[in-house]
């Protein structure tokens, strides 16, 4: 798709809905793709394409920008990395990292694309799934307490989506250096997921104190019905997975 095409498609309307959870709206001169409720493509009056997710790297959001990308152009994943390509007949395959904000000119040179980094992505993803393990190693021996105001400031800041309003991820990769278990990552990261009962279980019997010592009991009579298996350690698995997956998602990895 582009401008012209997505103007046809409105037909003089101001937002019309082509997708589920998806519609084209106006914006001032502009046309918008929004998929929930993040304009993920931007059509421009002079031929530009402007792609942005905000971070949301998902499957279903990789469907609609393949869906309504200007002609030629396909987005897939490799790695956890997004790269989007156009076969050009003089040229062959060209191919460019996904980044939020890239824009796709008329004539199809591309401004904004990311730098094809995957080998450090992909040590940066190991460093985010040792810190989640470790964080539950933590947990479990109570040295990560309830959230509260003293938290790391950035990961208490939020918008009206509840997604985190910062864009600034140092402050994550020090968490990792510092091997500082911020309460509210895991906070988070439950509500991201919408974490299972047994899941929400296993963070009130570290968090909650009218309820420690009930859960604890069941857990060592669970512990001895599932032959050494914990019930509560399947929450801490859970638990561990979504904080993996909401720091990733915190770093644009797609999930």
């Amino acid at each position: 798709m582009d401008y012209t095409s997505a103007l046809k498609t409105l037909n003089g309307r101001t937002s019309r809905k082509v997708m589920h959870n998806t519609y084209l709206q106006t914006r001032g001169d502009d046309i918008a793709l929004k998929y929930h409720n993040t304009d993920v493509l931007l059509f421009k009056p002079n031929g530009d394409t402007v792609l942005d997710c905000d971070g949301w790297h998902t499957s279903t959001t990789k469907l609609r920008l393949n869906e309504y990308l200007p002609h030629g152009y396909r987005i897939w994943q490799q790695s956890g990395v997004w790269y989007m390509s156009k076969h050009v007949f003089a040229e062959g395959t060209i191919t460019h990292v996904v980044k939020d904000g890239m824009v796709i000119h008329a004539d199809g040179s591309v401004d904004g694309a990311g730098i094809d980094a995957a080998r450090e992505q992909r040590a940066l993803k190991r460093r985010i799934r040792k810190y989640a393990a470790d964080y539950i190693t933590a947990l479990k021996d109570g040295k990560v307490p309830a959230p509260s105001g003293g938290d790391c400031w950035c990961c208490l800041i939020f918008d009206k989506d509840e997604a985190n309003a910062s864009k600034d991820t140092s402050h994550l990769i020090s968490h990792m250096d510092e091997r500082y278990y911020v309460p509210t990552i895991a906070a988070r990261a439950l509500d991201a997921f919408g974490g299972s009962q047994v899941e929400r279980m296993a963070l009130a019997a570290m968090w909650d104190e009218t309820n420690t010592k009930a859960l604890k009991v069941k857990a060592e009579i669970m512990n001895k019905m599932h032959n050494g298996n914990s019930f509560l350690n399947i929450g801490f698995e859970q638990l561990q997975k979504h904080i993996y997956r909401y720091i990733c998602r915190k770093f644009g990895f797609a999930n």
